[in-house]
């Protein structure tokens, strides 16, 4: 029985000391060292980086002003032709000059604000993946310190058995609990691989295994005359993603008002007969508000600013 023990002590020994090499091997690393590279290697940062220039670009595209439509129009019939030279530009952005601005303000601000939500949620991630490696190496050097402990109640408890002073059967007891705690070290050790794993992955190009040090040891102080809930609700960025994206709301909901005269136009141009008369036209083109085209856009912005303040 004792030489059952004593092989399978030796290959968790074996176990826990490949893995302590492998552990040599992991490239150590500071919080704020981690969150540099966090930001230089970051897929995911990269990926909300895109998406923010990308809603910056759509929502200046709704701001651009409309070209120009010119047309040249012949009419041919028989003795008497007819040539137009028409120039015709929109209008309808003069009335919401205003609220498109405002609406493409509104959406840049909030595209700025759903980036930087994205990129603290990432940040916080690698901050807790940086205090699991913290955590998990210093539960395994307990554990190691436990098994040495053990290990060595173990040698003295052999030599007492060698002399007589002691039983065989608290020799193996002993034993048993030599082989729970190497278990228990060579569980730490797998956990803490699997822990650095993660890091390397949030902040290593090569996605290598990644080990955090350098933890603090306070959390900083709290500014004095200040309520800890009103601070979080100030700084928490998802909170302020919220907000851009609610005005972001009205103002598509005040652009959607200000849509009455939309389709405006006006038409300038020359006009050539073949009897040699000619001359200058100018035309304006109003739309006639017989039915309300706005109401429904007006509701469903709305309702996208309450489904926003929700969230």
């Amino acid at each position: 029985m004792r030489r059952h023990f004593s092989l399978l002590l030796t290959l968790l020994g074996l176990g826990v000391a490949s893995g302590t090499s492998a552990q040599e091997q992991t490239r150590t690393i500071s919080l704020d060292g981690a969150l540099d590279l966090f930001h230089l290697n970051s897929p995911g940062l990269a990926a909300a980086r895109s998406r923010m220039r990308q809603n910056e670009a759509a929502s200046g595209q709704t701001g651009a002003w409309p070209n120009p439509v010119a047309m040249v129009t012949t009419e041919d019939l028989g003795a008497y032709t007819e040539q137009y030279f028409n120039l015709t530009q929109p209008m309808h952005f003069l009335w919401g000059m205003g609220a498109r601005g405002d609406r493409v303000d509104a959406r840049r601000a909030a595209a700025r604000a759903q980036f930087q939500a994205d990129s603290a949620l990432l940040a916080l991630e690698v901050k807790l993946r940086h205090v699991d490696t913290w955590q998990t190496r210093e539960a395994l050097v307990a554990h190691r310190q436990v098994d040495a402990m053990i290990a060595s109640l173990l040698g003295v408890a052999e030599a007492r058995f060698a002399e007589g002073d002691l039983s065989d059967y608290d020799v193996r007891r002993l034993e048993v609990e030599r082989a729970v705690a190497a278990r228990r070290l060579a569980a730490a050790e797998t956990a803490l691989k699997t822990a650095e794993a993660a890091l390397g992955a949030l902040v290593s190009d090569d996605a290598a295994p990644v080990s955090g040090v350098g933890l603090a040891e306070s959390l900083p102080a709290m500014p004095s005359g200040v309520s800890p809930s009103a601070l979080a609700r100030e700084q928490r960025p998802e909170l302020a993603a919220a907000r851009a994206t609610i005005e972001a709301w009205e103002a598509e909901a005040s652009v959607a008002r200000g849509g009455i005269l939309q389709g405006a136009a006006l038409t300038g141009g020359f006009k050539r007969q073949s009897d040699d008369l000619q001359g200058y036209f100018l035309g304006v083109e109003l739309p006639i508000p017989l039915m309300d085209r706005r109401s429904d856009a007006v509701d469903a912005a709305r309702a996208g600013a309450v489904v926003a303040g929700s969230e």
